[in-house]
């Protein structure tokens, strides 16, 4: 039993360590869950909300200009065509 406690101790301990110090918050597309994905409000959210890092979504349209947008096609994240 005692060897259990002290493992589960080394493990508590550990696990924190790498909470506090190794993982890092990183934002898919923003506060996707409370604005609308890749957009700045999106972003500034999760900055406000601890993260640090963010990560968004490039693709070329058929023009050849790059926009921030997941999907191929708007019709999940949009109204338009």
């Amino acid at each position: 039993m005692v060897k259990i406690i002290a493992l589960r101790g080394l493990f508590l301990t550990t696990f924190k360590f790498i909470i506090k110090y190794m993982l890092q918050l990183i934002a898919h597309r923003g506060a996707s869950k409370y604005a609308p994905e890749n957009t700045m409000g999106a972003f500034l959210l999760a900055h406000q909300m601890g993260s640090r890092h963010m990560e968004c979504d490039v693709i070329l349209c058929a023009d050849k200009v790059p926009i921030v947008m997941h999907d191929h096609n708007l019709g999940r994240t949009t109204d338009g065509e």
